[in-house]
């Protein structure tokens, strides 16, 4: 239906961007209205070259990934590359940093890589900048925002999350340093369980190897219960490529956050240990 006369066609997306405006805290809110006004500020010409600079930025990242893709060879066999969905929740630094609200997607991470060696579509629950228990960060804790688009809005439908993926991958933990994130991360699991009763589960070591024990007992608690069909991936093979504080390596150009060969290194360690589960 045309709206009526004198409406604002630009209503809905002004009521959505309200909504999300009333999530955030008020730091948050104050730091995204500061970023507006600076972008309000400047001229067409400036916000044009900015435009044209993130273009050329996001071609360049995209032909260095293309190249990570077929250098690192990620391959799965062929039987296993029919069209699947695959969800990723978290990854930390491993996704686009959140920032103020900024641009946040898996795109140019190793999680496409491993969608591609599934042959799989993909989908993301997770954010840069996230964490399992630690309630300081910009965002809430995996447990409290996972099923949600935002604080009125929930992802589920009647409590699935659809269409099910057929692979959830989760690799969260570098952002709750001296927390104990066990009992929040199993109570994940069994939520995403409920939600998602036929996926197949993997929970990743972060690289730096941190909560390894904690992340062990989780995936250990849902087999025990009878859930079999989550399983651990352990990045140790990478750990001494990624340290903190130690200045940068091939793999991470600040020791954490993983560069364009680092995200390729992960990805082949990670379908390398999904063939195996699959197998």
């Amino acid at each position: 239906a045309a709206p009526a006369p004198g409406a604002n066609p630009n209503a809905p997306a002004f009521e959505n961007v309200h909504k999300a405006l009333e999530t955030l805290t008020p730091e948050q809110r104050k730091r995204f209205q500061e970023n507006f006004q600076r972008w309000a500020n400047l001229s067409p010409e400036q916000k044009k070259a900015l435009r044209d600079r993130e273009e050329v930025r996001k071609q360049v990242m995209e032909q260095e990934v293309q190249s990570a893709i077929q250098e690192s060879g990620l391959q799965l066999e062929g039987e296993r590359r029919d069209q699947r969905e695959i969800t990723g929740v978290g990854a930390e630094g491993l996704f686009t940093t959140w920032n103020s609200i900024g641009v946040n997607n898996a795109r140019l991470t190793w999680f496409p890589l491993v969608a591609t060696a599934l042959g799989c579509e993909y989908g993301q629950l997770g954010s840069g900048g996230w964490g399992v228990s630690r309630t300081t960060l910009e965002l809430p804790p995996l447990p409290q925002v996972w099923d949600r688009y935002d604080a009125a809005t929930s992802r589920l439908t009647e409590g699935c999350l659809l269409p099910e993926p057929d692979y959830i991958f989760c690799l969260l933990g570098t952002n709750d340093p001296g927390l104990d994130i066990a009992a929040d991360y199993i109570r994940w699991l069994a939520a995403m369980r409920r939600a998602c009763p036929n996926a197949i589960f993997f929970c990743i070591v972060p690289p730096l190897g941190v909560h390894k024990i904690e992340i062990r007992k989780a995936v250990a608690t849902r087999n025990s219960a009878g859930d079999r069909r989550v399983h651990l991936i352990d990045t140790a093979p990478l750990k001494d490529q990624f340290r903190v504080g130690k200045g940068p390596t091939n793999a991470a150009y600040d020791g954490v956050h993983p560069s364009v060969y680092g995200q390729a290194m992960l990805g082949a360690l990670i379908a390398v240990e999904v063939q195996k589960v699959l197998n």
